[in-house]
């Protein structure tokens, strides 16, 4: 006589509650928001214009550092560019360098665009980095050729 083993398995409802957590849990991992960088609202885009040929999108402007931060930072910018209802049709990105407090500097931003659609841009700061001035480091010898 030949016996089966048998083996538990768990019942089909077991099976669906633990799919059921895993997509909870994979899907809330993924929509935690960033934290956004309080520092960003000291920086305000004054003015911009575009310049579009083709598919190509250059976004030229200015931006100003408001804070009172003793050094200054590189700002990375993000350009949306959509259509008249609102619908996103390119972007464009790029950084302004060594934004001290109070001053003002120019920005380049480049990307895309449906050009025969666009009508709007919203340009926000995205990220900063820091460019501090290390104290009591000697300068680098230049190089001689």
């Amino acid at each position: 006589m030949h016996r089966e083993k048998k083996y538990w398995r768990p019942p089909y409802l077991l099976w669906q509650l633990l799919l059921l957590l895993c997509l909870f849990f994979c899907s809330s991992c993924g929509s935690q928001a960033q934290q956004v960088d309080p520092r960003l609202k000291s920086f305000t885009v004054l003015d911009a214009r575009i310049l579009i040929e083709g598919n190509q999108a250059q976004i030229i402007g200015e931006i100003v550092n408001h804070g009172t931060a003793k050094f200054p930072y590189d700002v990375t910018m993000q350009a949306t560019l959509t259509d008249m209802q609102g619908n996103v049709i390119g972007g464009a990105g790029g950084t302004a360098e060594d934004v001290g407090p109070g001053q003002i500097r120019q920005f380049l931003l480049v990307g895309t665009v449906d050009g025969t659609r666009y009508a709007k841009m919203k340009i926000v700061p995205i990220s900063l980095q820091e460019k501090r001035q290390e104290l009591n480091m000697p300068t680098p010898t230049p190089l001689s050729s």
